[in-house]
C-alpha cells in the first residue's frame, strides 16, 4: 500500500504542470454559469457597491431598523446587516429579460459610430 502511494506521489511530482492539473479539481473546472446567471452576480455586485446603499447604511447609523441590532465584526459577536428594498423585487426575471433585450442585444442589433454621431442619435 505503501508503494502505492509511493508511485502516485512520484507520478504527480514528476507529471508537467498542464496534466498535474487534470489530476487534481479546481475552481476552473466547475460548470459555466448561464448568461442570466453572470448578469444576476453583477447586478448584485452594482448593488453592493452603489452610493444608494452606503447612503442608507450611514442614514441609519449601522444599526437595524427592526431590533436595534448594530453592526459589529468583533471576534465572537459579529453582526451583519443588510439593505432591504421595501418594496421589494420581486420581478428578477423581467428586469434580467429587459436587460437581455434592449442592452445585450443581438450584434445584428447593434452599429459601431463615431462619438459625435452616436451623440447626435
Amino acid at each position: 500500500m505503501r508503494l502505492l502511494g509511493f508511485i502516485v506521489f512520484f507520478l504527480c511530482v514528476g507529471l508537467k504542470r498542464k496534466y498535474y492539473k487534470l489530476l487534481i479539481p479546481n475552481k476552473s473546472m466547475a460548470p459555466e454559469r448561464t448568461p442570466r446567471a453572470k448578469l444576476k452576480g453583477e447586478l448584485r455586485r452594482i448593488w453592493m457597491r452603489s452610493a444608494e446603499r452606503s447612503t442608507a447604511i450611514k442614514r441609519d447609523k449601522y444599526t437595524c431598523q427592526e431590533c436595534g441590532a448594530k453592526k459589529s465584526v468583533k471576534k465572537g459577536h459579529e453582526v451583519k446587516i443588510h439593505v432591504h428594498h421595501k418594496e421589494g423585487i420581486d420581478n428578477w426575471d423581467e428586469i434580467i429579460d429587459l436587460i437581455m433585450e434592449k442592452l445585450l442585444c443581438d450584434p445584428d442589433k447593434l452599429e459601431v459610430l463615431c462619438v459625435d454621431c452616436h451623440n447626435k442619435k
